[in-house]
């Protein structure tokens, strides 16, 4: 049997920004690899939560006896929603299939993983990285999102412990690098702040911008409880209003908008709901409201026609941020509030305080205006690869060590 690299991660979920992170991710390391002549290691793609399609939430068929579990119990589908002690059985199955004696290095392809308050994430890294530990397979977790620290949190310690193992060799972490080499990491691991590797989408997959008339702001939607579930008092009825008054301030300013969201069926929906609160005919929803994309390609090319983005996914922002469109984001986490730091724009992401067209216009019609440094912008997008690469050279190419700095 051939070497394999386990490259896990969320690759068939249906919030496309997560299919991104793992296609981005992919394409990095198997271009590293040929950079550095390594042709007899095969990537073996493994999705986390046992899905084998797009936009199927369903596990693997090793696991089918939970389909049962799922209408037994009445359980939503998904690996999140299982009690622990079925999650972690799934889990370990994943790791003991695709972490064999040929394994020669286990990466996270990215993502908001490094949490522990729900998803069960920290339940996949233990069991991922506690596999790779017995065999000796050196591990890499790829600009992570970390969300949250609790020293007496048992969940937490489990997952500090997860990343202090002695396999865990590279962390990079898409925002909070203090919190990471503050808290978590204790076993000597080298971590450092990169891009996500969705900013690196443009360079992956190019797209020419085409001509239109006047200006057109997209307007991504998120599914109507995302703000209430983050402790922020914005309801459902209160983001119907905000968005109708967004649509109507935009034509005020003699623009144009077209709303879309990130794949996921619940922001689809709010999308409807939307188009039934504004009093759309079927004709005027058309011209208005894109389909719901199924690709990342389709979501990009959505992204990169417009001028300027206004949404509440951070992953749309990115995609901006990659295609050199200016985003304005709504903050419901503090992801996104590190995202417009880290960027150089943090007055483009808006607090729920300010919720409310003018002010919203106002910061998109100023991000039109100034753009990106175009320089910074490509300068910082390159980090996620650089990282990458020292851990392909120390690990996988046989080279002497790369210098930590």
């Amino acid at each position: 049997m051939s070497r394999n690299i386990v490259l896990a991660g969320l690759q068939y979920d249906n919030n496309l920004g997560d299919q991104a992170i793992y296609m981005c991710a992919y394409k990095m390391l198997q271009s590293l690899l040929i950079d550095h002549g390594i042709c007899d290691t095969e990537i073996r793609k493994v999705d986390l939560t046992g899905r084998y399609a797009k936009n199927k939430n369903k596990i693997n068929r090793p696991f089918r006896y939970l389909k049962k579990l799922y209408r037994k119990l009445g359980y939503k589908s998904g690996l999140e929603s299982l009690p622990v002690k079925e999650a972690r059985y799934v889990c370990s199955r994943q790791a003991a299939k695709y972490i064999d004696s040929d394994t020669v290095a286990v990466i996270f392809a990215g993502g908001g993983i490094v949490k522990y308050k729900y998803q069960q994430f920290h339940i996949y890294i233990d069991e991922f990285t506690k596999r790779a530990d017995k065999l000796g397979v050196p591990v890499m977790l790829n600009a992570v999102g970390v969300e949250g620290y609790d020293a007496d949190d048992p969940e937490c310690m489990l997952l500090k412990r997860a990343l202090n193992r002695d396999c865990v060799k590279y962390i990079s972490t898409r925002d909070d690098i203090e919190l990471l080499s503050g808290k978590y990491c204790e076993n000597g691991q080298k971590a450092e702040l990169v891009a996500d590797p969705v900013c690196s989408l443009s360079f992956m997959k190019p797209l020419k911008k085409k001509p239109h008339e006047g200006r057109i702001i997209g307007l991504g939607t998120v599914r109507s409880g995302l703000f209430i579930d983050n402790d922020i008092d914005f309801t459902r009825e209160d983001m119907l209003k905000f968005w109708s008054d967004i649509i109507t301030e935009i034509k005020k300013r003699g623009m144009q908008c077209r709303v879309f969201c990130n794949g996921t069926i619940d922001d689809m929906h709010f999308q409807d709901d939307l188009a039934e609160y504004m009093g759309l005919s079927d004709e005027e929803k058309n011209e208005l409201m894109y389909v719901r994309p199924t690709s990342v390609g389709q979501l990009a090319r959505y992204i990169n026609g417009f001028d300027a983005v206004i949404t509440g996914r951070l992953h749309a922002s990115i995609i901006a941020y990659s295609y050199s469109v200016p985003s304005v984001g709504l903050v419901w986490n503090d992801k996104q509030r590190m995202f417009g730091r880290i960027i150089g724009h943090p007055e483009r992401f808006i607090e729920p305080a300010d919720f409310n067209a003018e002010t919203v216009i106002d910061a998109v019609e100023t991000a039109l205006k100034t753009g990106y440094d175009e320089e910074k912008r490509r300068s910082f997008t390159s980090t996620t690869s650089v990282f990458m690469d020292r851990f392909v050279r120390d690990y996988l190419s046989g080279q002497a060590p790369a210098d930590p700095q």
